[in-house]
C-alpha cells in the first residue's frame, strides 16, 4: 500500500511531517507492515477523529449564526410593533 496516496485519498491532503512521524512510530510499535490492511482502518479512524475535533468550532459558528439571525428577526418584529403602536397612538 502506498501510504502517501492512501492518506491523501482519505484526508484530501498530504500528511504533515508530524503525522508521518506518528504513523511511522505506530507501525514500529505495533509491528504493522506496509501492506497490512489495518492501515485502511487507521487512516479512516484518524480522519474521523480529525473531523470530530472540528465539531465544537463548527457548532459554535452555527450557534452564533443562528443567534444573529434570531436577533435580527427580533429587531424587525420590534420595529413593526413600535410602528403599530405609534399608529394606534396617532389614531387615539
Amino acid at each position: 500500500m502506498n501510504h502517501e496516496l492512501a492518506f491523501r485519498t482519505v484526508y484530501g491532503r498530504d500528511a504533515t511531517p508530524d503525522e508521518t512521524a506518528r504513523f511511522n512510530r505506530l507501525a514500529k510499535e505495533l509491528g504493522i507492515r506496509d501492506n497490512d490492511a489495518i492501515w485502511s482502518v487507521v487512516f479512516l479512524l484518524g480522519h474521523h477523529v480529525e473531523l470530530a475535533g472540528r465539531l465544537p468550532k463548527q457548532i459554535g459558528e452555527f450557534a452564533a449564526q443562528s443567534l444573529a439571525q434570531y436577533e435580527a428577526m427580533l429587531r424587525r418584529r420590534n420595529d413593526v410593533a413600535e410602528s403599530e403602536l405609534r399608529a394606534v397612538k396617532a389614531r387615539g
